[in-house]
Order: structure tokens, then C-alpha cells, then sequence
């Protein structure tokens, strides 16, 4: 049965948001996954790993490769902007961080991928050029709301409601509150 055939008197939509693809030279290649695709199990990697994006996904997402990667694993997390992890709660930051750090993860602030190359990524430090070696490259810049799916579902019940991600990327306890707020409306 599909929404419109049901008929429904409410709609609440948590339908998520899919991972930001950069506009990076290279971001096609076969040896390129999403943070997404490794947590989920469908990207194995080992080797010479290299996360683009330091927020708290790509954080995460360096320690799940190294937990699972075995010997000869490498991962290094860079970061554009001039913090690591930035939205993760102060009083559980540095610890995080140390953590990462104790593992053996580098982490690379204020450094922009340039272009993703067959055999690593060419970046940009503060405008000094440098090239960091790498096997495989991971995803990890951000999330979307998909705008065009939200307004595909207008209209198939008097009150529609979106939640989550679905609104905007963020952490659980807002998906949590919107969704309890959505129920207590209906």
C-alpha cells in the first residue's frame, strides 16, 4: 500500500538525509567510499586510509576502519577548518580526541583537499601545496536534506509533519524531541 493510498489523517516524515558529495577532482574513483558505506559494512577498508573531513562522522569513522583494519592500517582524518570534531560536547571532546590520537589516527587541521588521486590526495596546507599517499580515500563532509523527496509527500495528509534529519542533519536528541513533538500534535 502506498502513503496516498492510505489514506492517513497524519505524516510524520523521518526519512533522513544522504551524504554531501564534494565537488573534488576525483571524488568518482573506485578507490573513494562514504563514511556511510564503511559503517554500514558495505566498505571494508584496509592499508593507507585517508578520512576528508574531521567533524564528528569522519572522527568516528577513522576509529571504526583502524578498530577493524588490522596490522599495516593507517588512517588519517584532515580537516579543513581549524578544529577537529568541532560540534562534539566540550567535556567529552578532548578526551574523544585523545583517544584518536593514542590509536595512532593523525589528524590534520586547516588542510583543504585539492584534488584525490589514484595513489593518495593533493592538498592545500595554509597555501603551501603537499601530497598525502593513500590507498583508499573516505567521504565524510557532511549530510543533506533531500528538499525534492520533502515536497513529493505534500499534500497526502492533512497534517504532514518532517522530523530528524529529514529537516536538517543533526544529533539524535533533536530527531528524539521533533518526533515526540509530532506525536503529542496528532
Amino acid at each position: 500500500m502506498t502513503v496516498a493510498a492510505g489514506k492517513c489523517d497524519a505524516l510524520i516524515l523521518a526519512l533522513g538525509a544522504s551524504p554531501i558529495v564534494p565537488g573534488i577532482p576525483g571524488v568518482n574513483l573506485s578507490h573513494v567510499v562514504s563514511a556511510e558505506d564503511v559503517l554500514a559494512g558495505k566498505a571494508i577498508l584496509k592499508g593507507t586510509v585517508i578520512v576528508i573531513g574531521g567533524g564528528l562522522v569522519g572522527c568516528e569513522t577513522a576509529e571504526y576502519i583502524l578498530d577493524r583494519g588490522g596490522d599495516g592500517t593507517t588512517v588519517t582524518v584532515l580537516e579543513m577548518l581549524d578544529r577537529m570534531a568541532a560540534t562534539i560536547s566540550p567535556t567529552y571532546r578532548p578526551f574523544f580526541l585523545a583517544r584518536l590520537k593514542k590509536m595512532g589516527i593523525r589528524m590534520e587541521t586547516n588542510t583543504t583537499v585539492l584534488e584525490i588521486t589514484g595513489d593518495g590526495v593533493k592538498v592545500d596546507r595554509k597555501g603551501a601545496a603537499d601530497f598525502i599517499p593513500g590507498t583508499a580515500v573516505v567521504v565524510a563532509v557532511g549530510l543533506k536534506a533531500d528538499q525534492a523527496l520533502a515536497e513529493s509527500f505534500q499534500g497526502l495528509a492533512p497534517e504532514v509533519y518532517r522530523i530528524g534529519d529529514f529537516v536538517q542533519p543533526r544529533m539524535i536528541k533533536e530527531a528524539i524531541a521533533e518526533g515526540f513533538e509530532a506525536g503529542m500534535k496528532i
